[in-house]
């Protein structure tokens, strides 16, 4: 596969009411396009051949992905939730189907989603939903395959923030039909209000340094993309997160992650960055006449080039990354004075 390409290979397409087996190409127009062009060919030999593709569909303002829905006879599927459609994949097996989700969620940028509840009251229908996070997009679903119950741009949010079994944000004139204030019960609400604050300001909490590549999975190889391994990589991601939060609440004070409301409509976006980090100094800081040193949060490794290092086991590094900015710093073993020994 090119640059150009994010996934391709051999996958049931619901087209209508139909399942139709296609070799299908999905790619970027450009590298920095915010869509993606959807390339169908009946075989894999008219895409080797050089064969016009049977049809292209172009999937434009993406908000969510939702893999391992059980859809009409296939318990793999993959749903591609747009602002104006939904595009359903089916797939063998569900290593292929978590190879496509990982390539398309590393290629569209920061991509998630959060099962929640609709609390009655609002605009929005209550129950059961999915809160689905792509950028600079925000999208409630139900249903498969997936309906879009109302959609919101982050930078169009008054404010928002994490409350006692749940999560709630405002929407705020720009929004139009979807403005007012919206409660979604969930266990993860901090988890997303620190998802918000890492968007607001920049920061791609679930990349790794310097913009580093990682290694995706080929959906094109036997399927060695096992559940152990996903439950690995997100336990990693999970400490990433934690990492990430625990280091900003130290940089200033209050614990009100939220942002503040402004009201001139001849601004250019009703939100201004008025969130505050908790100060409060975590359990196990060791502290001495010369400064203190952070201890990581529970289960995260003490060195952050584990963390970040593709290399389990490695011999420590002398620099680590900053996990805010991205930065270069002098690691304490740099600090000693003492270098490793070079393995021969």
């Amino acid at each position: 596969m090119t640059d150009a390409v994010v996934v391709e290979g051999h996958v049931r397409w619901r087209d209508g009411k139909k399942w139709k087996s296609r070799w299908l190409v999905l790619r970027k127009p450009s590298p920095v396009a915010d869509c993606l062009l959807m390339l169908v060919y009946k075989d894999k030999s008219e895409r080797v051949k050089g064969h016009k593709e049977r049809s292209s569909v172009t999937l434009e303002d993406i908000c969510g992905l939702d893999p391992g829905l059980s859809y009409e006879g296939l318990n793999h599927t993959l749903a591609i939730i747009c602002l104006s459609q939904v595009v359903m994949l089916g797939f063998e097996n569900k290593e292929t189907m978590y190879a496509w989700d990982v390539r398309i969620r590393y290629s569209l940028g920061e991509v998630h989603r959060f099962h929640v509840s609709v609390a009655p009251g609002t605009k929005l229908e209550s129950g059961p939903a999915t809160l689905h996070f792509c950028n600079d997009i925000l999208v409630l679903v139900k249903d498969v395959p997936p309906t879009v119950m109302g959609q919101w741009k982050l930078s169009d949010l008054r404010r928002y923030g994490a409350v006692p079994n749940g999560f709630i944000f405002e929407g705020g004139t720009r929004c139009g039909f979807w403005a007012g204030v919206f409660f979604l019960s969930c266990a993860e609400g901090e988890q997303i209000s620190f998802l918000f604050d890492c968007i607001v300001r920049g920061i791609s909490p679930t990349k790794g340094p310097f913009g580093l590549r990682p290694v995706l999975p080929d959906p094109s190889t036997n399927p060695t993309y096992s559940e152990e391994k996903l439950v690995h990589e997100a336990l990693q991601l999970e400490k990433r997160l934690s990492l990430l939060s625990h280091t900003s609440r130290q940089g200033s004070g209050g614990d009100d992650r939220s942002l503040s409301s402004s009201s001139s409509d001849t601004s250019h976006s009703d939100v201004s960055v008025g969130s505050r980090w908790s100060d409060v100094k975590p359990q196990g800081q060791v502290s001495d006449s010369k400064g203190s040193e952070l201890a990581p949060p529970s289960g995260v490794p003490a060195d952050p080039c584990e963390i970040y290092s593709p290399h389990p086991g490695m011999a420590r590094a002398l620099f680590s990354a900053c996990p805010i900015c991205g930065g270069l710093k002098g690691t304490s073993l740099l600090q000693s004075g003492v270098l490793p020994a070079i393995p021969v």
